[in-house]
């Protein structure tokens, strides 16, 4: 295959002091944003969602555990107890905390590694050398790479592990002889590995399909995609806890055989979902969907198998996410952020006009103002929660006496982690092992602020539970108070089946 030449709208070295410059500055700017906000440790999360990942790191490095940290409505996986998210974060972050210690600030400052790896990649890749720097550069600067890096969120890891990904595909495309089953066997068992930090991945084996060269080969790769996704399922089925977002739950009716209510309710909701990408806040998803639609114009214009081969891993996670997702300014970025690398060499490669990948990475510099501000309020903000668990420490303190009520063996405890004044991240100051190194699982029930105990304390039969920890006081029909102090009250459920509360 021929290397992609630019041609001279400028002059090469020009072009090559503008990108290495370009580069220079944004890494100088990611050293800085690590030393701001990472050198004194002084970081912590305060966002709900991201207590699962910090959590789930916590349980996992004190127990070996990767069953679930907590749940909604006794709600786990029917093997292994675990949370809708697997094991994947468990064992990651849960390892980072074993070797360095369980400090808050290791998780972006392990974010921010994962930063640099993917960087390195990227200038790895087998393509010619000015477009692996305007990749870089256009990476380095884009949305998905920056507003998470200085969060609990795990879409660094996401985003390196699609950089990794991507650099396989790229193998793939330019391999030839007994290399092609090489690099296609490397690329299926990455996806499905990689299937286990976010099931999206598997929809990846598309990629390949673009470069069949024959019916028969075509076929093979196809049945790999649908046996991938076959494989996706009975994971979901198995090993994740069924979802809390209505909008995933339709997938139930995929598993029931219940195929007319799937595809009408899945019409509906994906109908409604590509709406939101016209709606004013969605300016970031727009940016998403000028990739899509560049990397379709150039497809049609060249006919580059390595770009279809990225229009069809991105179409087919979009339609999936819009399906069963929702498309926001929020969500549907972060889980759309693995497409970004990917994306951004589908169209750089993909075009035989040098042009093309600087428009692409103009388009990205005139949007930096917003993760550039965003990145800031990220680390203002991780700061600012800092300074609220170390002002909350005798809550803290309360809390860790847990253990000491609970015995060794594993614990259920029920609770309701929104009727404490921390805040609705008051989960992370809880512990999460016995004093025999057990796991401690929480079970919650989402309910409004004015709901009876009855109603907080719902029992579903479906985990063992040990323990209710109320803020108040509480009567309940065999719960015997064991101990509380100003922040709670512990009660030890006194028979050994699960109790159903109305």
């Amino acid at each position: 295959m021929k290397e992609i030449q630019p041609s001279k709208f400028f002059s090469d070295k020009n072009r090559n002091f503008l990108l290495f410059f370009l580069l220079i500055t944004g890494l100088v700017l990611q050293v800085y944003w690590a030393a701001h906000a990472l050198s004194d440790g002084k970081f912590f999360l305060i966002h709900e969602d991201e207590v699962i990942y910090y959590c789930s790191a916590k349980l996992f490095a004190e127990t070996n555990s990767i069953q679930a940290e907590s749940c909604i409505e006794e709600k786990v996986s029917s093997v292994g107890n675990m949370n809708w998210y697997g094991a994947g974060y468990h064992v990651i972050y849960g390892t980072l905390f074993k070797i360095f210690g369980e400090h808050p600030a290791a998780f972006p400052w392990f974010h921010a590694v994962l930063g640099f790896a993917s960087i390195v990649i990227i200038l790895m890749f087998p393509i010619q050398k000015e477009l692996r720097l305007v990749a870089a550069v256009a990476v380095l600067f884009s949305h998905q790479f920056n507003v998470y890096k200085f969060t609990f969120f795990p879409e660094n890891l996401v985003f390196f592990l699609a950089t990794v990904l991507t650099w396989i595909l790229i193998l793939l495309y330019r391999s030839q002889g007994s290399d092609i089953r090489k690099f296609y066997a490397a690329f299926i068992l990455l996806a499905i590995l990689f299937m286990l930090v976010r099931v999206s991945f598997i929809f990846w084996l598309a990629g390949p399909i673009a470069f069949a060269a024959n019916r028969k080969q075509l076929i093979k790769r196809t049945l790999v995609f649908i046996g991938g996704l076959g494989l996706s399922l009975f994971y979901q089925k198995v090993f994740i806890a069924p979802p809390y977002a209505p909008a995933m739950q339709k997938v139930d009716y995929l598993f029931s055989l219940d195929l007319v209510d799937f595809m009408v309710q899945t019409t509906n909701s994906t109908l409604s979902n590509i709406g939101h990408f016209l709606t004013p806040r969605a300016s970031v998803l727009r940016l998403l969907l000028l990739y899509v639609v560049g990397a379709i114009a150039l497809f049609w214009f060249h006919r580059s198998r390595f770009t279809l081969a990225c229009l069809l891993i991105a179409g087919t996670l979009i339609l999936v996410m819009a399906a069963f997702y929702y498309i926001d300014d929020f969500y549907f970025v972060k889980q759309t952020g693995m497409l970004i690398p990917l994306l951004v060499v589908g169209v750089i490669v993909g075009s035989k006009k040098v042009w093309v990948p600087f428009v692409l990475l103009f388009m990205v510099l005139i949007t930096f103002p917003s993760p550039f501000r965003k990145v800031n309020e990220a680390i203002a903000t991780g700061r600012s929660a800092f300074q609220h668990y170390k002002n909350h420490q005798s809550f803290q303190n309360a809390l860790s006496q847990i253990r000491q009520q609970i015995g060794t063996d594993a614990a259920v405890i029920l609770w309701d982690y929104r009727e404490y004044d921390y805040g609705y991240s008051a989960e992370a100051l809880l512990p999460f092992s016995t004093l025999g190194k057990n796991p401690i699982m929480y079970t919650t029930n989402i309910v409004d602020s004015g709901a009876t105990q009855e109603e907080r304390f719902k029992m579903y039969g479906r985990l063992p539970i040990d323990y209710i920890l109320s803020r108040h006081s509480i009567a309940l029909t065999g719960a015997k108070e064991v101990y509380t102090n100003e922040f709670y009250h512990l009660y030890r459920l006194t028979s050994k089946q699960p109790q159903v509360y109305p």
